[in-house]
């Protein structure tokens, strides 16, 4: 076991992070029901890498460099999120313009996913990488960007979620109350874009799909409170985490897929339980 935790244990952190962060943030997208922003937005992050991988593979290809690197996939997994927020057009109160929009960046960004790598070799290989999941053959300087940043975002949840909830239910309410409705939004959607950042770029699209998607489904119902949401959340995906983490080790599959099936169980259970004890 000491082996694995000395080879593994910056990948097991990092991981352990954003199924504590995604979560929470995917049962706000599930109050607001925009829960679609959690599908297109990890797909529109990989759109990204795919489009700096292409350009990386380019540019360097005289010179025989064909990796895009940690630092670079963040970059441009930034620039992929930003362009699908610009594109949905985030608004407080779903619609069904807004959620046709995610489904628009959603399958605008898969294609593009699948047709730029097509003309990079170097690419291809790269963003299949990504798709499973690299998480498990990062290092110490990522796992302290991606523990740096999914706290930032946590404690600005923590700090701002009453401001959240009440401008998503009511604005003109919150507005009486002196909030801000446009900052509380920018402030909200930009930690979203983060957790998408950060989860993309290491665990990959689908893991991060299943962090923000799945586990608040089981935890909306029989939930007292705003804050008991959030934080059964985040107690599910940890779960699921950990059952994906000894799925991918004893079957020797990839790990990003395997954070969708060991979330599917825990959420599952959790909603069994909770609503029972409701």
């Amino acid at each position: 076991m000491s082996i694995y935790l000395e080879l593994f244990g910056a990948s097991l952190a990092a991981l352990a992070c954003l199924a504590v962060a995604a979560p929470a943030f995917g049962a706000f997208l599930h109050a607001r029901g925009t829960v679609l922003q959690g599908l297109a937005l990890p797909q529109a992050a990989l759109a990204g890498i795919a489009i700096g991988a292409l350009i990386e593979g380019a540019g360097h290809a005289h010179a025989g460099h064909t990796h895009t690197g940690s630092g670079i996939a963040f970059g441009w997994a930034a620039v992929g999120t930003l362009l699908g927020l610009c594109a949905v057009g985030v608004r407080w109160r779903s619609s069904g313009v807004e959620n046709g929009r995610a489904a628009v960046v959603f399958c605008v960004a898969s294609a593009l996913a699948v047709l730029l790598p097509t003309f990079s070799p170097t690419g291809a290989l790269h963003l299949e990488a990504r798709t499973r999941g690299e998480i498990l053959a990062i290092g110490g300087a990522d796992l302290i960007a991606v523990a740096a940043a999914t706290a930032v975002v946590v404690a600005t949840l923590v700090r701002t979620w009453r401001h959240v909830l009440l401008v998503g239910q009511d604005p003109t309410a919150a507005r009486v109350h002196g909030l801000s409705v446009l900052r509380t939004n920018l402030v909200f959607n930009g930690c979203v874009a983060v957790v998408t950042v950060v989860g993309t770029a290491t665990a990959g699209p689908l893991a991060t799909f299943g962090l923000l998607v799945v586990p608040a489904i089981g935890c909306q119902a029989g939930a007292p409170s705003m804050r008991a949401f959030l934080a059964r959340s985040s107690m599910v995906g940890l779960v699921g985490a950990s059952l994906s983490v000894a799925l991918s080790f004893w079957a020797d599959l990839p790990l990003g897929p395997c954070v969708v099936v060991g979330c599917l169980p825990a959420t599952l259970v959790a909603r069994v339980v909770w609503r029972t004890g409701s």
